[in-house]
Order: C-alpha cells, then sequence, then structure tokens
C-alpha cells in the first residue's frame, strides 16, 4: 500500500566513502560533491564504494555545508532507505492507515516526548489510555533477517528501560522497527552487536512492551507498506 511519494525530484549519484557519521562523497554527474547523510547507523554493508545512491537536492543556508540530502542507496537489487528523518513520516502515515493491527484506533497526541530527559517519538493514545511509542529505522538484513542496532546504542537501551517502567506504571508502551528493505522476511534484534540492548527488548517484551515490526519499501520515488513482519525476540 501506498503510504506516500518523494515530490522533489531524486538525483542519481554514486556513492564514493563517507567523511564523517553526517557527510558523504559521491560522484554527482561528472563531479565530485558532498551530501548530508541523516542516519548515524554504521550502514556498513550498504555504503560502499561505486554504489548507486539517490539524492535530494536542497535550499542553500548559512548552516548547511552541502546542496543535498542522500535518501537511498541500491542494495540487493532494491532502494534502501536511508534517511532517518523520514522514519516519524512513514509511522504517522502508518499510524493514520490503521496498518500494524496492535495500534489499530491509536490516535497521536503528541510528538518527540520528554519522560525523564528520554525522548519518546509519539504518545499515543486509545479509550484514553496513553501509549509510548518509539520508532527505529532498521537498514541491515543478513539472511533475510532484520537486524537492529548495527551499532551499540546506548540511547536505545536507554528508552526501552523507560518503555519498560512505563508499561509497569499501567500506562501502555511500544516499540515499532520500521524494517526498510525488501530482502528481509521476520525481524531480530542484533543479539552479536548489541547484547545488552538485546536483553533490554527481551526483558520489555516480557514486561508487556509491544515490540512490533513492519516492512517498507521504496521504489525511488514511492514509499509502500509491504506488511508487518514476526519479531522473534
Amino acid at each position: 500500500m501506498k503510504l506516500f511519494e518523494i515530490k522533489e525530484p531524486l538525483l542519481h549519484a554514486t556513492f564514493k566513502r563517507r567523511v564523517n557519521r553526517f557527510l558523504v562523497e559521491l560522484n554527482i554527474g561528472k563531479n565530485l560533491g558532498l551530501a548530508h547523510l541523516g542516519n548515524s547507523g554504521r550502514l556498513e554493508e550498504l555504503l560502499t564504494p561505486n554504489t548507486k545512491a539517490l539524492l535530494k537536492k536542497v535550499r542553500k543556508t548559512k548552516k548547511r555545508k552541502t546542496l543535498y540530502d542522500i535518501i537511498a542507496v541500491w542494495h540487493n537489487n532494491s532502494w534502501v532507505l536511508i534517511d532517518s528523518r523520514l522514519h516519524n513520516p512513514i509511522t504517522l502515515k502508518i499510524l493514520e492507515l490503521e496498518l500494524i493491527a496492535k495500534l489499530k484506533g491509536h490516535k497521536v497526541l503528541r510528538k518527540e516526548v520528554k519522560v525523564n530527559n528520554v525522548r519518546i517519538d509519539f504518545l499515543l493514545e486509545k479509550d484514553n489510555v496513553k501509549c509510548f511509542l518509539e520508532v527505529k529505522g532498521c537498514t541491515l538484513a543478513k539472511n533475510q533477517i532484520a537486524l537492529f542496532p548495527d551499532a551499540p546504542t546506548e540511547r536505545g537501551r536507554r528508552q526501552l528501560d523507560l518503555l519498560t517502567k512505563i508499561k509497569n506504571k499501567g500506562l501502555d508502551a511500544a516499540i515499532l522497527f520500521l524494517v526498510l528493505r525488501e530482502d528481509a522476511r521476520v525481524f531480530s534484534p542484533n543479539w552479536g552487536m548489541d547484547p545488552q540492548f538485546s536483553e533490554k527488548l527481551k526483558l520489555a517484551q516480557n514486561n508487556g512492551v509491544k515490540i512490533l515490526a513492519c516492512q517498507v519499501k521504496f521504489d525511488g520515488k514511492n514509499i509502500k507498506f509491504v506488511k508487518e513482519l514476526q519479531a522473534i525476540i
């Protein structure tokens, strides 16, 4: 099901190297240029030399060092969305269309909610019961298993601790993993990369936090919902 389209024209480029955490170098036409990378993950299997990429041209300001944002890269015969700023718009549309069974009927009350100095993406409500929802983008897959995280995440561990506490206080809590590639069939925490996060995810599930996963694909223009995925913890 179509969620929305990226209406701005996207430019084709060829990835060369990652300059730093948020900056990449690419061949854009015949020129070498820089683009902003809105993703702090390692992305090691995706950001490889000579990989095809899609860029969005942005308005130049004094604060920006680049004229482009990198949106997606080509991997395993399909586009993989790597701009994490798309996660919340995608989730909002999924909630609006009620595409995830355990979140049907929930309305968005607030975005970017801070609790005990920990930020959670959404505060939802259904039947006068509040639900705190955190969203994670998953771009790593091995043997058709989507894996999160692709690097140790202290922030993710704190968020899971908070969601577990929220659930134990009688409110509702959930974490949604957006699998942003087409070659995964199930979701699992990445035990080998971050065993602490994985243990906390299992503990959260045991305490009643909803562990959700869904697959989203990108055809170079349209972002589409594919299906919910089983989460194997």
